[in-house]
């Protein structure tokens, strides 16, 4: 979702995994799920173009949200050298002075619409919505911070995709497993400080919406675990084992 303008036909713009059994020299080493590389071809960015600039690490109000930007903790996965510039730079610098421009406005007694119009500006709404009920969606306890991935096309307004992955629907870093009854906490890290404070309706909206739809509901979900079960089978489950 989202005005983005260049075409997707090439990109899924997330890590896409597939399953694998992975032998090495005949030797079975286990079941796998390889995913699609943080490429440029996968998020559709052009080779030569330094305002595609995709984001990947330590994302936080710390490191990038709120004024510091602390480089040694993400990567710039692209561009690349020689396309890195000093408009890229520029750009995430612009990107982690959002958040005090933003609280000026406020400040300033600017009404709600003008504060959403100049958050619009800013960011991808929509990305940042379809985020956040999929972080709730599937408790992805490890999904800010960190584990998500921040990208433009244009050097001014971002948008926001998802990344990892391995602590979803209950499951724990070390295999433990999360209460049903223990929510997530609300994303606040970066703009989503703003969009819980002017979107509560859209993001429930959204949410009603993919319920409706049933992209959010027990057969759909089961159908993807399924699916995956089914083309990896039993047999190589036994040799997991």
């Amino acid at each position: 979702r989202g005005g983005y303008t260049v075409s997707s036909k090439r990109a899924r713009c997330l890590p896409d995994g597939f399953p694998c059994a992975v032998y090495l020299e005949d030797k079975f080493q286990g079941i796998y799920a390889w995913q699609l590389k943080k490429s440029r071809k996968n998020m559709n960015m052009e080779k030569t173009d330094e305002l595609h600039i995709h984001l990947d690490g330590n994302l936080n109000n710390q490191t990038l949200f709120q004024g510091t930007v602390a480089w040694a903790q993400f990567d710039i996965r692209h561009p690349k050298a020689p396309y890195l510039t000093d408009r890229t730079k520029e750009a995430i610098l612009r990107l982690s002075q959002y958040h005090a421009q933003l609280t000026a406005l406020a400040a300033s007694g600017a009404d709600s619409l003008t504060v959403k119009r100049a958050l619009e500006e800013r960011f991808d709404i929509a990305s940042l919505l379809d985020y956040d009920v999929f972080h709730q969606f599937v408790c992805n306890c490890d999904g800010s911070l960190k584990n998500w991935q921040w990208f433009t096309y244009d050097g001014v307004r971002w948008s926001v995709t998802p990344y990892d992955l391995d602590q979803t629907f209950g499951l724990g870093l070390y295999g433990n497993l999360r209460p049903a009854t223990h929510p997530l906490s609300d994303l606040t890290t970066g703009p989503y400080w703003w969009v819980h404070r002017f979107y509560q309706d859209d993001i429930r909206e959204r949410y009603a919406q993919l319920r409706n739809n049933h992209a959010f509901d027990y057969d759909s979900i089961v159908a993807i675990i399924n699916d995956w079960y089914e083309r990896v089978g039993d047999e190589f489950y036994s040799m997991e084992q």
